[in-house]
């Protein structure tokens, strides 16, 4: 046991950290430790984010993926949900005030 050690150096090694700082993380520990949690999810991850730091983080960090970004209020949201589902690719649904029933299922990943 060592009383020094971060609980963000024992899940994630320095070189992913790294890339993180060079995708738009910020360096303090609770981004790292979000950054974490997101990485190793079980589930689709939800951020609360009042900085709104994580969505160009996000994007970056999934640029390769073609990640999409949409809201409940864009026109396209059911055709960007679909294009997602049908290819694999990341969606970043932003601005959610609480969760349309038509994500349940994909939340729970019953696709």
């Amino acid at each position: 046991m060592r009383s020094d050690l971060k609980i963000f150096e024992f899940l994630s090694k320095p070189a992913e950290r790294l890339s993180w700082e060079k995708e738009g993380l910020p360096t303090d520990d609770l981004c790292v430790e979000n950054a974490i949690i997101m990485m190793n999810y079980n589930r689709y991850p939800l951020v609360i984010d009042p900085s709104d730091q994580a969505p160009g983080f996000i994007v970056e960090h999934f640029k390769k993926q073609k990640i999409q970004k949409t809201s409940f209020n864009d026109d396209g949201f059911m055709k960007h949900l679909e294009t997602a589902i049908r290819f694999g690719l990341p969606l970043l649904v932003q601005d959610v005030e609480k969760i349309d029933p038509v994500l349940n299922s994909v939340l729970n990943k019953e696709v």
